[in-house]
């Protein structure tokens, strides 16, 4: 598939407001599970731009990357719920609300 020569800078003007409002999301919310969504968000623009300069030089070791990058943001997500899940049981305060 041949894309048109403008299309890596766009992804990577994309990938750039992505990862803005996943900080700016995560640098005020104060809600646990928003900044995990935050994170995620901001893990994702990498992997886009990280796509576009793998779709650029024409290498799958980037697209190979990017599956290994994405299972561990995976895991990441397990863990820190995990985290959250276990603050919320012994300490019966609710980490999910902004207070």
């Amino acid at each position: 598939m041949h894309f048109h020569p403008t299309f890596v800078p766009h992804l990577l003007v994309f990938s750039f407001i992505l990862f803005l409002m996943g900080l700016y999301g995560f640098l005020t919310r104060r809600s646990a599970l928003v900044n995990f969504i935050c994170l995620e968000v901001m893990i994702n623009a990498g992997n886009l731009a990280l796509a576009a300069f793998s779709y650029q030089y024409q290498l799958l070791s980037g697209v190979l990357l990017i599956f290994t990058l994405i299972g561990i943001a995976a895991v990441e997500a397990v863990v820190g719920l995990g985290l959250i899940w276990l603050l919320h049981h012994k300490t019966r305060v609710n980490p999910f609300s902004p207070s």
